[in-house]
């Protein structure tokens, strides 16, 4: 009879040790959704922060573009006026070689010059 106590004290032992891991197993299986879930979240997160990147990345570049394209622009109508300026010194030239052969004013020559060429060109570059 004590055998049996014995036995059916050890089996109850053994049970409330299984019952004991089982709670454990349980709580640590609870907080490992937990963390699991907190990973989604964050995970979630840094997709929608990827995501804004990218938006404002697109942004930027077409934007870059856009000022690329104002640039050459620019650039072309630079040239446009540096080229006329360029012509300046051989324009005054033969104007006053013009102006003293056939008694025309400067003024009215320079008029007709950049009336007829120079003067078109320069301002088709800054419209």
């Amino acid at each position: 009879m004590d055998a049996i106590k014995k036995k059916m004290q050890a089996m109850k032992l053994e049970k409330d040790n299984a019952l004991d891991r089982a709670l454990l197993c349980e709580q640590q299986a609870r907080d490992a959704n937990l963390r699991a879930e907190k990973a989604e979240e964050e995970a979630r997160a840094l997709q929608k922060k990827i995501q804004t990147i990218e938006n404002d990345l697109d942004q930027t570049q077409e934007q870059l573009g856009q000022v690329m394209a104002k640039l050459e622009e620019k650039e072309k109508a630079l040239q446009n006026v540096s080229t006329i300026t360029a012509s300046l010194p051989n324009l005054t030239h033969t104007t006053t070689a013009h102006c003293s052969r056939s008694g025309t004013s400067a003024a009215q020559v320079l008029t007709y010059i950049f009336s007829h060429t120079s003067h078109a060109r320069f301002q088709k570059s800054y419209d």
